[in-house]
C-alpha cells in the first residue's frame, strides 16, 4: 500500500475490521481527465472485505468519476485498479449506457448476492423517512457479507454507515487525512 498523501481514509467509526481480511479493492494512482479539467488526480487507496467505505465530497469533486472508473464505466488516463483481482476496464458491459450500467449494479446488489457493490448517490432526493430505510437495506447488504462503496454528500449519511470515509476534494485526498489502522 502506498504511503504519505497516497492514502487517505480516515476513519469516522472505530475500524471493525478483522486481521488478515484482504483487499477487494485496490485502486493505485488513478487519474482521469476530462480535457483541461482534471476531476481525479493521483488516487491510491484500498477497500477491505466486508467494509462499506464512504467517498464523501462537494460536487465536482471527483467522486462518481472515481467510482466510475473502478466500476469499468470509464477508462481512467492513469493509474491501475483491481476490483477482486480483475481489471475493471477489461470487464466493461460496453453495450450499456453509463446510466443503464448504474441502474444494473444497484439492481444486482439486492438481488444477486454480489462481493462488492457501489451506491453512488442512492439517498439523493429522498425524504428523511426513505432515506432512513435506504440505510437500513445498505446495513443489510453488508450483513451478507457484501463490500459496500458509498458515495454520498452526506456526512450523517457517511457517519451512521461507514466503517471508513475518504474526503475527496477536486479530484485528490487531502493531505492532512490520517490513514486507517
Amino acid at each position: 500500500m502506498p504511503s504519505g498523501q497516497d492514502v487517505a481514509a480516515g476513519t469516522l467509526q472505530q475500524d471493525r475490521l478483522e486481521p488478515g481480511r484482504m483487499g477487494v479493492i485496490t485502486v493505485d494512482h488513478l487519474r482521469k481527465t476530462y480535457r483541461r479539467v482534471v476531476a481525479v488526480d493521483d488516487l491510491s487507496f484500498e477497500v477491505e472485505a466486508g467494509e462499506i467505505f464512504g467517498i464523501l465530497g462537494p460536487n465536482g469533486a471527483g467522486k462518481t468519476t472515481t467510482v466510475e472508473c473502478i466500476q469499468g464505466l470509464r477508462r481512467p488516463d492513469g493509474g491501475t485498479i483491481r476490483v477482486l483481482g480483475l481489471d475493471p476496464a477489461t470487464q466493461a458491459f460496453d453495450t450499456l449506457s453509463g446510466g443503464q450500467r448504474q441502474r444494473l449494479f444497484i439492481a444486482l446488489a439486492f438481488v444477486n448476492s454480489p462481493e462488492v457493490v457501489f451506491l453512488d448517490e442512492l439517498t439523493q432526493g429522498l425524504d428523511p423517512q426513505a432515506r432512513r430505510a435506504t440505510w437500513e437495506l445498505i446495513r443489510e447488504i453488508r450483513r451478507g457479507g457484501t463490500t459496500v462503496v458509498l458515495v454520498t454528500h452526506f456526512m450523517d449519511e457517511a457517519e451512521h454507515l461507514c466503517d471508513r470515509v475518504a474526503v475527496l476534494d477536486r479530484g485528490r485526498w487531502p493531505r492532512s487525512t490520517p490513514r486507517s489502522g
